[in-house]
């Protein structure tokens, strides 16, 4: 229902701002968890497609390469706008 511009009475009042029809579904055979909805261009994005691409240095030390992946990009994500909306939060 919330999908569809009708929230259940509980939950109304957090639901703010505009609504965005998704038109875009999510890919065949893969899981929502998987991609991040890019409001700009209205659709679903793969999270790896958000990272800026880096050259790496070749004079870096082994120990002090990071290597990013799907899940660091999520929790990067989702820290940022917890500090962006001043949110506590603990990652565990």
């Amino acid at each position: 229902r919330l999908l569809a511009n009708d929230p259940p009475p509980e939950v109304k009042h957090f639901c703010t701002g505009s609504f965005v029809k998704m038109t875009t579904p999510i890919p065949e055979g893969k899981l929502v968890y998987d991609y991040v909805f890019d409001k700009g261009r209205g659709k679903w994005i793969p999270w790896m497609d958000t990272l800026e691409s880096k050259q790496l240095d070749p004079d870096a030390e082994y120990t002090n390469i990071i290597v990013p992946t799907m899940d660091t990009v999520r929790y990067t994500y989702l820290l940022d706008k917890f500090v962006q909306h001043h949110i506590h939060c603990l990652f565990v």
